[in-house]
């Protein structure tokens, strides 16, 4: 978990200046460089906001929690939250390695940093072999 006062996209910020398009983006060089991937996040996109938090014009995402392949397939079902500001421009940040198990569908984006990783074709070929239990139809999904 850090504040890393950049911006991965354009949609992580809300009202000011985002910056040419052609700008270096050091924080996704880092991530690629340390092969880390984002844990994403629920509830107000922004952590960070320029004034108090009801009128302000700026808001921004630079607070963010990434972590190493491996520590994301020891802690597979680890999410973050960000809870609401209290008297700082920034908000808390709550990171739960073991929530309760609740479905909530959440789109697949396969991340280029796996590729680096040894076990990546391991993983895929055991996933493709496990049964899955279920009609066809959740099986194909669950596959």
């Amino acid at each position: 978990m850090e504040d890393f006062n950049f911006i991965l996209n354009e949609d992580e910020q809300f009202g000011g200046n985002t910056g040419s398009s052609s700008t270096t983006n050091f924080l996704r060089e880092l991530m690629f460089e340390f092969n880390v991937v984002d844990l994403g996040y629920s509830r107000n996109k922004f952590t960070w906001a320029k004034g108090q938090w009801g009128n302000a014009h700026i808001k921004r995402r630079l607070d963010r929690d990434v972590a190493s392949i491996s520590w994301r397939l020891v802690f597979p079902k680890a999410c973050i939250s960000h809870l609401r500001a209290i008297k700082s421009n920034h908000i808390p940040i709550l990171l739960d390695t073991s929530p309760e198990d609740s479905f909530a569908h959440r789109p697949f984006r396969f991340e280029i940093a796996w590729l680096r990783d040894n076990r990546c074709k391991l993983v895929i070929k055991n996933a493709w072999k496990a049964g899955t239990r279920g009609s066809q139809f959740i099986q194909l999904y669950k596959t």
